[in-house]
């Protein structure tokens, strides 16, 4: 091997090893906070929902980013948070800090939580599973998993509901328990309908009901981007035209989140994220189609 070769050989290593160490140890606790608006609900207010999802607990991420993520969020001030799923990223591991790590969400009234997919199987209470684990944990900062279940509230003057389906990879999803199915929901007075499901995959599911936006998360807004033609080799869902951010579906709006966490405690062009979300009033005139509006990206740096 002549002088040349070596050195060019030699730069590509320092090259890799510096981008192997940035992947792990910098952009994974590089948390960037997004704002983004929905319209077309026809909501007497502003509605801001807090989305946080895959916090992943585990070695390589430590309860206080958790916590941190939580903290942030709140500080924007949301009339609702949704968590969507995939809080552990292994079911042997022990969650009995979660509810230290999301205690800045104790009071506040509005905190719903669907399940993901590394998260364990729902059974029933006298089963003791990590599914049933983290429920107890949310409960403890009143923090309301919805499996398969729906609530109505009223936020900022307007009547929602908000539905949580099962994971898609844990054949839990069971839209009829929670959902109305379309054609019995139509009228002036229909209420809009806010959806969490971990896997954005889980729309094909639930085409044939009433919702208006999904939240998810899952695909980690692919953890590892090339740069330039930010392309995800590793993406876990069937519909790969869907990573992160807002999307138009069939007339309903899906909003994916890169989520806090990571598997490996790796992430490369694709830093942890706190999205915020919000929904705006829009007056449809015409029959005019729901509109999707995305603010200009907003970026906290540690």
């Amino acid at each position: 091997m002549n002088r040349r070769a070596f050195l060019r050989l030699g730069t590509v290593g320092v090259l890799a090893a510096g981008g192997a160490a940035y992947a792990a140890g910098v952009e994974p606790g590089w948390l960037r906070t997004t704002f983004k608006d929905v319209r077309g609900l026809g909501l007497d207010q502003k509605i801001r929902v807090l989305h946080l999802s895959d916090l992943h607990a585990s070695g390589c991420v430590p309860w206080e980013r958790i916590r941190e993520s939580v903290e942030i969020g709140l500080s924007h001030k949301p009339d609702l948070v949704f968590l969507t799923g995939d809080f552990v990223t292994s079911t042997s591991y022990d969650v009995s800090r979660y509810a230290e790590a999301l205690a800045p969400l104790k009071g506040h009234p509005h905190c719903y939580a669907c399940l993901g997919n590394h998260d364990g199987r729902y059974r029933g209470a006298e089963t003791e599973t990590m599914a049933r684990r983290l429920d107890n944990q949310f409960r403890k900062v009143g923090v309301k998993l919805l499996f398969n279940r729906s609530v109505n509230a009223t936020v900022q003057g307007s009547a929602i509901r908000i539905a949580g389906v099962g994971d898609l990879w844990k054949h839990q999803v069971q839209p009829e328990r929670c959902l109305t199915p379309l054609g019995k929901s139509r009228g002036q007075e229909r209420i809009p309908t806010l959806l969490l499901a971990h896997n954005p995959d889980t729309k094909e599911e639930l085409e044939h009901y009433h919702w208006d936006v999904m939240f998810s998360g899952h695909t980690h807004g692919g953890q590892v981007v090339v740069p330039i033609i930010n392309w995800a080799p590793r993406l876990p869902v069937k519909d790969r035209s869907m990573v992160e951010g807002l999307y138009e579906w069939k007339g309903r709006h899906i909003h994916i989140t890169r989520g806090v966490g990571s598997l490996h405690g790796l992430r490369f062009n694709c830093p942890p994220e706190v999205s915020l979300i919000d929904l705006v009033w829009f007056l449809q005139c015409g029959g005019a189609s729901p509109m999707i509006d995305a603010a200009p990206i907003m970026v906290r740096i540690r």
